[in-house]
């Protein structure tokens, strides 16, 4: 066969083929129009179901309201009376509540006034006691106060008799020197008088080494180590100025020997035995 014939052949077999499409399409075109058809019924029906069911809706809810407003008005007494009567509960029990407040407000004030009453019947018993208490520590806190000056005394009597010391040897040191140097002699300085105290309350005569070591004095200062001996929670200076009838700075020089033997301490105010 030529190409013409075949060429005619396969023109004859795209027409037919065309023609084939064309039936199909027509086919489906018809089919889709019956369809949509069908839905526009189904839509038309479904839509009157719905207005139906509205309609039924609606006059169920009206047969509802109208029905709970008859029950409404039905109860509308009794709930009436039920808030009538539980308001005239809320009150009667504000009003006892009210009355047992100011109640116990009365008796809070009775109680206030008698008590207060008692405390100042126990005040006036205890005044006396109170007033003698004060007297007494007032009085005591003037004695640690004398014996706190005491002390003061008695470091400015000490620091002024070692001052004086050096100050006299010192000057005995300088006059030997120059004796030494041939200028003059070596002539002892005397030592000067150191002025008393305004504290003081009575003068003491001096009391020389000789005279501190007699057996008087010997006897003196172990009467004053027992006195301390015999009182373990420490003495004070001015109890045993008072004891032994004693000036302050000839008690101070015993007490400072018995120190200076290792047989009295001092700590703070009191003298212990060791």
């Amino acid at each position: 066969m030529s190409r013409a014939g075949d060429f005619g052949t396969l023109t004859q077999e795209m027409a037919g083929a065309y023609e084939s499409r064309v039936k199909v399409l027509g086919e489906l075109v018809v089919d889709t129009h019956k369809m949509l058809d069908g839905f526009g019924k189904e839509d038309k029906e479904r839509t009157n179901e719905v207005s139906k069911l509205l309609k039924d809706f609606d006059k169920t809810h009206a047969e509802m309201s109208a029905q709970l407003k008859a029950d409404l008005a039905k109860v509308k007494p009794e709930l009436a009376k039920d808030e009538a009567e539980r308001v005239g509960t809320t009150r009667a029990e504000i009003k006892q509540r009210v009355d047992e407040a100011s109640k116990m407000l009365k008796d809070f004030d009775k109680a206030h006034a008698e008590m207060s009453a008692q405390l100042k019947a126990d005040l006036a018993k205890v005044k006396p006691e109170l007033a003698k208490d004060e007297a007494e520590r007032v009085n005591q806190a003037q004695i640690e106060i004398k014996e706190r000056v005491g002390a003061v005394t008695e470091l400015l009597d000490d620091f002024r008799k070692e001052k004086e010391e050096a100050a006299t040897a010192w000057q005995n040191l300088v006059s030997t020197m120059e004796g030494v140097r041939g200028k003059k002699a070596p002539t002892p300085v005397a030592k000067e008088k150191v002025k008393k105290p305004v504290a003081e309350a009575k003068p003491v005569e001096e009391v020389t080494e000789e005279e501190a070591a007699t057996p008087e004095a010997a006897e003196f200062q172990q009467r004053v180590f027992e006195y301390i001996a015999d009182h373990p929670d420490g003495t004070r200076m001015v109890e045993l100025e008072r004891d032994f009838v004693t000036a302050r700075i000839q008690m101070a020089r015993i007490l400072r020997k018995l120190m200076d033997g290792n047989k009295v301490e001092k700590r703070d105010l009191l003298y212990f035995a060791i």
